[in-house]
């Protein structure tokens, strides 16, 4: 902890001066686009502001989710569990304008033997469905993560994949007789019953819901994410002049409620860290420093992994101005 007025005119002065990465007029634009969205820090000083069209839209989520209309599966991948939530928006935007019912997403390579889906650590999409249905089926093996398949074999099995697509036109909708891809690439659990019926060859709708002729059947269908991203759902009506920022946030705001047991562990987390006893107004800054820090992810990506210095001075510059006590 910092108390950021005890800081020097001096320090705050060279804060104002560094600069980071040079930003190009078509970068701040952008930023300051996207921070259109935003409220003020000092907003939150006492509470979250109420929005009534995500009360709305929340509500929405919540009733797909009660109603068990039309359920799917959406399978997200094997990537890090950050990008692996992040997917998931495109097959929730999906759910929405289909009007179905998007099953709580499986963890991937993340699941282990007592863990399968994200209602591990954040609250189900659709829990009464899932009962129903049988869902998730439990991870058989240990509890580390479970192995992933030889690159030239999940190599062949994407392949696959995609030619099916392409024989679909390229539709992203759910689909039928993906459990074995899913399963032998580490994707998802299928529950046994879920296998009875199950066809090879669908191809079901578009993203808006408009669902093409199928002579297949399944228990639940499944939807890729990475089948979405040619083909987003537009934001339901209402909220359209909300923008993609808000509307994107929102949905992963709902698919990242964390329930009663990640609740209790961040509040622990957060008395061990002191933040509840520090000084209001709070700064705080999430610096991210992941795989996509790796040389290799830098050069491809055309950007830089500043050290956390550089973020350390602008965040006490701005924390000065805004009056923060601590950051």
């Amino acid at each position: 902890m910092l108390r950021v007025a005890t800081l020097s005119a001096l320090a705050v002065a060279a804060a104002k001066e560094h600069l980071c990465v040079p930003w190009t007029r078509a970068q701040r634009s952008a930023l300051e686009r996207s921070n259109a969205f935003l409220p003020e820090p000092a907003t939150f000083a006492a509470e979250a502001p109420r929005d009534a069209d995500a009360d709305a839209l929340h509500a929405l989520l919540r009733s797909l989710g009660e109603a068990c209309a039309d359920p799917f599966l959406p399978v997200g991948g094997t990537n890090a569990l950050g990008s692996h939530l992040n997917a998931l928006v495109l097959p929730l935007r999906y759910a929405v304008a289909a009007n179905r019912t998007m099953l709580t997403p499986p963890l991937g390579a993340y699941a282990n033997g007592s863990c399968a889906s994200l209602a591990c650590y954040f609250l189900p999409t659709a829990p009464r469905c899932e009962r129903a249905l049988g869902y998730p089926a439990p991870h058989a093996g240990a509890a580390a993560a479970r192995p992933r398949p030889p690159a030239a074999a999940a190599a062949a099995l994407k392949r696959a994949r995609r030619k099916r697509a392409n024989a679909c036109g390229g539709a992203a909708a759910p689909e039928c007789g993906d459990y074995d891809a899913i399963e032998a690439l580490g994707e998802a659990d299928i529950p046994r019953a879920w296998r009875s019926g199950a066809a090879r060859g669908a191809c079901g709708g578009d993203a808006q819901g408009r669902k093409r002729e199928r002579s297949d059947t399944c228990a639940v269908p499944t939807l890729r994410a990475s089948a979405m991203k040619r083909d987003r759902a537009p934001a339901p009506r209402g909220v359209e002049d909300r923008g993609d920022f808000w509307y994107v946030a929102q949905l992963l705001a709902h698919l990242a409620r964390p329930n009663a047991a990640s609740r209790a562990r961040l509040a622990r987390a957060a008395a061990a860290a002191g933040v509840r006893r520090a000084p209001r107004p709070l700064l705080g800054v999430h610096v991210r420093r992941g795989d996509s820090c790796r040389a290799a992810q830098e050069a491809s990506k055309a950007r830089r992994c500043s050290p956390f210095g550089e973020y350390w001075y602008h965040a006490l510059a701005i924390g000065a101005g805004k009056g923060c006590k601590t950051s």
